[in-house]
């Protein structure tokens, strides 16, 4: 029986292969500790869970009713982290139409 873990890995893959392939590669190398989605530059590993902070989608809200029309992002800081090592959380799908307009302009240049 297949894990939901294992079914939203495989969808979000498949999702994201188009313009810019992306490889499973927990499925290649099953047990091995590896990224479990490689999509060009990017190392992706993908949890699931069915409990989310409730905060997160508060500050979600938030960035996206404050973005007019831009790509609402958050960057999560913790008390006495160095800047430049939070994490930029942002919505799958503007992540993904970025990397490909990115990659899109990096084969005209």
């Amino acid at each position: 029986m297949t894990k939901n873990w294992k079914a939203v890995e495989k969808r979000i893959c498949e999702w994201l292969d188009g313009v810019i392939p992306a490889t499973r590669n927990s499925k290649i190398f099953m047990g091995d500790a590896v990224e479990d989605i490689a999509w060009d530059g990017f190392s992706i590993e993908v949890k699931s869970r069915n409990i989310f902070p409730k905060y997160l989608y508060a500050w979600f809200e938030q960035a996206t009713t404050n973005a007019n029309g831009k790509v609402p992002i958050i960057i999560w800081h913790h008390d006495g982290m160095r800047i430049g090592k939070q994490l930029v959380v942002i919505k799958a799908e503007d992540f993904k139409n970025l990397v490909e307009r990115w990659e899109g302009n990096a084969g005209s240049k």
